[in-house]
């Protein structure tokens, strides 16, 4: 029957097991143990990566003899991966336990007989046995090992439960000559036992000093002695993998050595020191495997800023794997040196990081802001709007000029560069022409109300001229601009004001040429008339003077039978009204002569022929 401090002492057992393979492999493990009627089963189950099983049956082995469990006679061990549902390694063997003379209770046990390992006590092959075991010892799912890396999860915390109660055994009695056989040949069978198990044990590397020597001590030291001289004067990773190889050969000779052997003692303080030193290099060459990532990975920059992220991630865990270094290893030196290195590469890469994420931040900002100004210039009309995408634009062309050189938000921005310069390039064209428009726009505007104001005091030179000019500014406003439509309007406008100050300037300028040729004509001593001139109508009013002057003229000349005179004045009068006449054709305007008394004496209608 399993007690209850049986089950702790299992239990005990379980978790010290444990924590020597975890310690001695460097590598995580998980131990299940049952005693089942005097046969102890353990089942010992680790990641991916393979183990030494020759080593880990070693190390159960010893922990048996250095602590011996009560009522284990027979003893199987499987090996099995995480994830696997089947061992792939087992080993069976029997437990001999001695009394010593002069003691009355049982010693430890020192005697353990192999078998091989298609065999077992009850039948049943390694697979079997690796279901069996994880049958009775009911592990859940949750329970079950499962490892990713070098990271061990928690421990079981509760052993499967024991069995209720083992069954007793019946006694049977026996006759007493079948009796004395039967202790004749337990005794032969014993002392054979015992034979071969102390035959084994003496067989073993150090098991009896010869001259107090102990070859693989010795071994080792030497193995030792060289890994410290590869490590200390070699400084890659080649070297240093070296150094480590000849530790873990070191290792496994200072492993062989038994607990019965006088030398187990200075064996187990070397593989103390050893392990150090070696997780020590193993370490070194790690943060060294992952500064070489990193540097080969900063190669060729620019990098995202992802990569360099990365990178820093990678400069961080290699100092992280220098820092866990003890100041006795072999490498402090160079672990100094290498501190000192990757701390500089770390300071590098950050500031490279920090580069980049700031021209990534720079070309967002230059991006955002073409954004803009393309969605402002979909929708611009007035000069004030493309002002402002004009400005937008420009802002956009200075982020990406800020953009930090050499950096991949850099080449980016190289890229969209063109593009932007584009966008501002037409939204100057833009600006101008509109600006340009504008102004004509109004030019046309002022000329026009001058020329409004000339027509109205009666300057038509200066109205025609303005409404010209007027004309030719509305004319001038860009096709593609905001006030072209308007100026379109203002042209139809603007021909028909022209056309009217031109016809009111030729009549003006005939109205002018008229008085002047009336003036010549009227013009006399005395005065021969006066006259006054209209768009429709010439009147011209003979003077009493010129009047009184012509009678006495012809009076006296016919009183003198002056004919010369006489025939002077008939011309004279012809050529006046000849003059009128011409006046009023060239005019084409109808005259009226008044004589002095304000009496029609005859008009005249403009020859049109």
């Amino acid at each position: 029957m399993e007690t209850v401090a049986h089950q702790e002492q299992l239990h005990n057992w379980q978790q010290r097991v444990q924590q020597e393979l975890q310690s001695r492999l460097s590598a995580a493990m998980q131990v299940w143990c049952k005693l089942q009627q005097e046969t102890l089963l353990v089942l010992v189950q680790h990641g991916a990566d393979p183990v030494d099983r020759q080593q880990t049956f070693h190390i159960l082995q010893q922990a048996l003899l250095a602590q011996p469990l009560p009522a284990v006679r027979q003893v199987k061990m499987f090996l099995r991966v995480a994830g696997e549902k089947q061992p792939y390694a087992d080993l069976d063997f029997t437990i001999i336990s001695q009394v010593v003379p002069g003691k009355a209770q049982q010693n430890r046990s020192v005697v353990i007989l192999p078998r091989p390992q298609s065999s077992s006590s009850s039948g049943l092959g390694a697979q079997r046995w690796g279901s069996y075991i994880i049958n009775h010892l009911k592990i859940s799912r949750h329970q079950r090992l499962s490892l990713t890396g070098n990271h061990l999860l928690r421990q079981q915390k509760v052993l499967a439960k024991t069995d209720s109660r083992s069954r007793v055994r019946q006694k049977s009695r026996l006759p007493q000559y079948k009796l004395e056989l039967l202790l004749l040949v337990a005794g032969m069978g014993i002392s054979i036992v015992s034979f071969l198990g102390a035959f084994y044990a003496l067989t073993r590397p150090c098991a009896i000093a010869i001259g107090g020597r102990c070859v693989p001590i010795e071994t080792a030291s030497e193995l030792i002695s060289s890994a410290a001289a590869t490590a200390e004067s070699e400084k890659n990773t080649a070297g240093l993998k070296l150094a480590l190889e000849k530790l873990v050969t070191a290792t496994q000779d200072l492993e062989k050595i038994p607990l019965w052997s006088g030398h187990h003692a200075r064996a187990q303080q070397m593989l103390e020191s050893n392990q150090r030193q070696a997780q020590n290099l193993d370490l070194m060459v790690r943060a060294m495997d992952k500064a070489m990532s990193a540097a080969i990975m900063s190669q060729d920059p620019p990098h995202p800023v992802e990569k360099w992220q990365e990178m820093k991630l990678l400069w961080q865990q290699a100092i992280a794997l220098l820092s866990i270094i003890t100041p006795d290893s072999y490498v402090h030196e160079l672990r100094s040196k290498k501190l000192q290195e990757y701390g500089a590469n770390l300071v590098a890469i950050d500031k490279r990081l920090q580069l980049e994420k700031e021209a990534l931040g720079q070309l967002e900002a230059a991006k955002e802001l073409a954004s803009i100004a393309s969605a402002r210039q979909g929708i611009a009309q007035t000069l004030e709007n493309w002002i402002l995408v004009q400005a937008t634009w420009s802002e956009a062309v200075n982020k990406l000029s800020a953009v930090n050189k050499g950096t991949m938000a850099a080449l980016e921005a190289q890229q969209l560069w063109v593009a932007y310069q584009s966008g501002l390039a037409s939204a100057r064209d833009r600006q101008t022409r509109e600006e340009f428009s504008a102004t004509t726009y109004q030019e046309a505007l002022r000329l026009a109300k001058q020329a409004k104001s000339f027509s109205e005091q009666q300057e038509y030179a200066q109205a025609v001229s303005n409404w010209r000019l007027a004309l030719t500014y509305a004319q001038q406003v860009h096709k593609d601009s905001f006030h072209y439509p308007v100026a379109q309007r203002l042209i139809s406008s603007y021909s028909a004001s022209l056309a009217a100050a031109e016809v009111k300037l030729r009549v003006a300028l005939v109205l002018k040429t008229a008085r002047a040729h009336l003036s010549r004509a009227c013009t006399g001593i005395p005065t021969i008339c006066e006259y006054n001139v209209t768009e429709n109508l010439i009147t011209v009013q003979l003077k009493p003077e010129y009047v009184r002057a012509v009678k006495e003229t012809f009076i006296t000349a016919g009183n003198r039978g002056d004919y010369d005179t006489l025939v002077n004045m008939d011309e004279h009068m012809d050529s006046l009204r000849a003059a009128l006449q011409a006046i009023s054709d060239n005019a084409d305007i109808p005259l009226e002569l008044y004589d002095q008394y304000g009496q029609l004496k005859g008009s005249y209608e403009p020859n049109r022929s």
